[in-house]
């Protein structure tokens, strides 16, 4: 079957991708192997972030570094046999994270994240997901005084430079807003900008309902090849062939092993898992 524009990959980015692709009059077919919202984007933290402009560097001191190679932190974990397949991609990252190419990448970073809420609004508002979505910001605790007086000045800096809404909240402030917080919790940043979802699987799939609103169509199989063909794209999948004109791959860390079947080169990390810190 052909069609204009092939999705593959139904979470909060695929989903966004072809809700707005078929807004423009795309012919769009959704591919995944569950339903939209049920892999990676069922579980993760539920933020909307406005305020995160800047990208997370790798580590490029000595003493950080140290310390992340006992793999016993929470912020950064890996597994030793799967570095070997991810070192292209984090010998970029670390290339990337040196100060001249960092501060080259920040601006154009941050052009894309200060769209977030203004672009998820009006998905918002088709799906019908008010009640999903809290537009109170998020609160960043610390039990260290050094560490808070540094990401405040940080705050205070990424406010004035991209004009973001921030508070500082002291022990008394934050103990009055979250009560049950122990004595350990020293104070926070309240970022006004973010707004934070209660579900975030249920938020895909009101995306998702909103985009077959708009003629695309969901198509549910395991994913079993891609190669090019002529000037598109097939897709083989345990339903049958897919063949389009265009094609986005909104599949996460799984897209390198279906890169590789065409002349695609993509830089990811594919065993190796690096979550940033607070």
């Amino acid at each position: 079957m052909s069609h204009d524009t092939l999705v593959l990959g139904a979470g909060m980015v695929g989903v966004s991708v072809a809700y707005h692709l078929a807004r423009r009059g795309h012919d769009v077919t959704l591919v995944d192997r569950r339903p939209p919202g049920r892999e990676t984007s069922y579980g993760n933290a539920g933020i909307i972030q406005r305020e995160a402009v800047v990208p997370y560097s790798f580590p490029r001191d000595l003493g950080t570094l140290a310390r992340i190679l006992p793999n016993r932190r929470i912020d950064v974990r890996y597994r030793w046999r799967g570095l070997g397949g991810a070192a292209e991609p984090l010998w970029r990252y670390w290339k990337n994270s040196a100060p001249a190419a960092y501060a080259r990448l920040v601006p154009e970073y941050a052009s894309l994240i200060a769209l977030a809420t203004q672009e998820h609004a009006p998905m918002i508002a088709a799906a019908r997901a008010e009640s999903l979505v809290s537009r109170r910001g998020w609160l960043e605790m610390y039990r260290s005084e050094a560490l808070l007086v540094a990401r405040l000045a940080d705050a205070e800096s990424l406010a004035d430079r991209f004009g973001l809404a921030f508070e500082g909240l002291d022990r008394t402030a934050l103990k009055a807003e979250e009560p049950s917080l122990g004595e350990a919790a020293l104070g926070a940043i309240r970022w006004g900008d973010a707004w934070t979802v209660t579900d975030p699987g249920a938020l895909v799939a009101s995306y998702a309902k909103a985009f077959e609103a708009e003629g695309g169509s969901f198509h549910q199989a395991e994913i079993g090849g891609l190669r090019t063909q002529g000037t598109g794209w097939r897709v083989e999948t345990t339903e049958g062939a897919l063949e389009a004109r265009q094609l986005v791959l909104a599949l996460g860390r799984l897209v390198r092993g279906m890169a590789g079947r065409t002349r695609l080169s993509i830089p990811v990390v594919r065993q190796a898992r690096l979550s940033p810190p607070l």
